[in-house]
């Protein structure tokens, strides 16, 4: 990896770090898309969601188990708005069993705050494991990189590259 693709990872990883909630893109049973969002943590390729059953992109989840989420950059703290920072993935989705999440909701508590010490109390309440297959960061116009959560890596998409495909 040269220089430059380091400090574009090192420009993703802080991207990731700094964000605590994530857009979640699912799909209904029909095949209708639907956009909300939901608080995450992450370890390497996984994030993680602890969401209500009472909330539409569960049911979603459940029934169709791929999505797509995005991180984003907040507008207010970007140059151009045609060029937002961001990290996107096709994520396959997993209900966690309640007697395997106790560590990942304690890290949860910790990353996302008191909150969750009440979420937790609540019986319509699913842990999800979204698990990033194809991920992509995109830091700018002409800067766009295949993305490996799981080794930490990128690759620059040219022009050139996806004319190969």
């Amino acid at each position: 990896m040269n220089v430059q693709t380091s400090e574009y990872l090192e420009a993703c990883l802080a991207l990731l770090q700094s964000c605590s909630s994530l857009q979640l893109a699912t799909i209904d049973k029909s095949g209708m898309p639907h956009l909300s969002y939901a608080p995450f943590i992450r370890q390497s390729e996984h994030f993680f969601i602890f969401v209500s059953q009472l909330a539409s992109h569960t049911q979603h989840l459940t029934d169709v188990p791929n999505a797509s989420i995005m991180i984003i950059k907040d507008e207010a703290d970007c140059r151009n708005i045609f060029a937002r920072e961001r990290c996107t993935a096709s994520v396959s989705v997993e209900a966690l069993a309640p007697d395997t999440t106790g560590s990942i909701l304690d890290q949860m508590e910790v990353e996302l705050g008191k909150t969750m010490a009440l979420l937790r109390t609540l019986p319509d309440f699913v842990l999800f494991k979204l698990t990033a297959e194809e991920a992509r960061y995109i830091a700018g116009f002409g800067k766009a990189f295949e993305l490996d959560l799981k080794h930490n890596e990128l690759m620059h998409v040219s022009a050139e590259k996806l004319a190969e495909r």
